[in-house]
C-alpha cells in the first residue's frame, strides 16, 4: 500500500528511515526537517540503532533509506558515501594527556577506554585505528550511546573515541577536552565515511528518491 501510494507522487505514503546512533542524534535531524518542510503529507519513521541492526532491518525490507557509520559487507547491500565524520580521543579537561603539546600513540596503552556496544559502528572503526597504531585499550565500562559515554569520560572513567561532532556541545562547556594527537596517520585512520547502504537490485520510492536528493546536497 505504501509503494501503491508512492506513485501518486510525494503528497501521501511513509518513509521508513534508519540511522546508526552517531548519524541519528548528530547529522539526519535536519534532513528530516528539511524533507518534512518540504513534503509534509508524507510520514516519516525513524529507527535508531546500532550499524549490524540499522543492516539487518534494511535486509529484512522495513526500511526505505538507511544510513550508517561503521562498515558493512554484504553481497545484498551496496555502500554509497554520503559524507566524512572525523573522530577524537576524548579525555576529562583536567586530564594530563590534554595538556601535552602532542600525544604519541604509545602515550594511550596504559589507559583506559570507554566503548560502545558490539555492533556499534563507531566501535569498529575506533578499534581498527587504535590496533593499527599499537593501542588495544581493556573496557573499564560498555555503554550504549555516545551521550552517556561523554558523560562517563567527563566524570573520570576513562577515555573515549567519538564523532567530533557528537563531543562538540561537551567541548564547549569545558567538561571534556580532545586529546592532541602527534601522529598525522593516526588522525587520518579516525576518519571515516558515513554511508547510505542500499539494496542491491530495489528500485527506490518516489519518497526515497526525494530524500536522496536531498542528502546530496547536505554532504560536507
Amino acid at each position: 500500500e505504501e509503494e501503491l501510494a508512492s506513485l501518486r507522487g510525494l503528497e501521501c505514503g511513509v518513509l521508513r528511515v534508519g540511522a546508526s546512533t552517531t548519524v541519528a542524534t548528530y547529522f539526519l535531524p535536519p534532513l528530516l526537517a528539511r524533507f518534512h518542510r518540504e513534503h509534509p503529507g508524507v510520514t516519516l519513521r525513524v529507527v535508531s540503532a546500532n550499524t549490524r541492526a540499522i543492516a539487518r532491518r534494511l535486509l529484512e525490507g522495513r526500511l526505505d533509506i538507511a544510513l550508517v557509520e561503521g562498515p558493512v559487507s554484504h553481497e545484498r547491500i551496496s555502500v554509497i558515501p554520503w559524507r566524512e565524520d572525523e573522530l577524537v580521543v576524548i579525555a576529562p579537561a583536567s586530564h594530563p594527556l590534554v595538556h601535552k603539546r602532542r600525544v604519541r600513540a604509545a602515550d594511550l596503552i596504559d589507559e583506559p577506554f570507554i566503548l560502545r556496544e558490539p555492533g556499534s559502528g563507531t566501535r569498529v572503526v575506533a578499534e581498527a585505528a587504535l590496533a593499527e597504531h599499537g593501542v588495544h585499550p581493556g573496557t573499564t565500562v560498555q555503554l550504549g550511546s555516545t551521550e552517556a559515554i561523554k558523560q562517563a569520560v567527563a566524570a573520570g572513567l576513562g577515555l573515549a573515541v567519538v564523532s567530533r561532532a557528537a563531543a562538540a556541545d561537551q567541548l564547549a562547556l569545558g567538561y571534556i577536552a580532545v586529546v592532541p594527537l602527534q601522529s598525522a596517520a593516526f588522525k587520518r585512520d579516525l576518519r571515516r565515511a558515513l554511508t547510505e547502504l542500499r539494496l542491491t537490485g530495489r528500485a527506490p520510492s518516489a519518497a526515497a528518491a526525494a530524500f536522496r536528493a536531498a542528502m546530496s546536497t547536505s554532504r560536507a
